[in-house]
């Protein structure tokens, strides 16, 4: 019979990976991230060694990832994800980024979303500031889900 590990959480801030205790204190980490002119960010848990039968299909670690964001300058990509996988990518209806706004060339070359899926980087933040507190994704966003 196995043991069961205590979910551990963590925070990758440009390709630098950090363990917290929860959610919540993650945040001082992520607000700090806000400061820097461009970067990615993603959380995820490590709920711990997967069953028995299911490291048979190659599954070691149980891992559920929450977030993914990247920025440039003003701009940013944030985009939610559910337990298998699925993605949420959010879209401010509130704050839009004007048509006629041009976007960072290098952001927008690495992987290519439609202009909608681009938010303000304030916004976005606050978004994952929220789910950090909440552990739910923010409902003043619109999602476009991506299995």
């Amino acid at each position: 019979m196995e043991t069961l590990a205590e979910k551990r959480f963590f925070l990758e801030i440009d390709e630098s990976e950090t363990e917290f205790p929860s959610l919540i204190s993650m945040k001082s980490s992520v607000l700090e991230a806000k400061w820097r002119g461009s970067g990615s960010l993603c959380a995820w848990v490590d709920h711990g060694p997967t069953p028995w039968w299911m490291r048979l299909f190659g599954a070691r670690r149980d891992t559920e990832s929450f977030f993914s964001l990247r920025w440039r300058g003003s701009h940013a990509c944030l985009i939610f994800l559910d337990d298998n996988g699925s993605e949420y990518r959010a879209i401010d209806e509130k704050y839009p980024i004007p048509l006629d706004e041009p976007l960072s060339e290098a952001m927008m070359s690495e992987d290519p979303q439609p202009k909608e899926e681009v938010m303000r980087k304030d916004r976005s933040f606050l978004a994952i500031t929220e789910f950090l507190d909440s552990g739910t994704r923010p409902a003043w966003l619109r999602y476009r889900f991506v299995e």
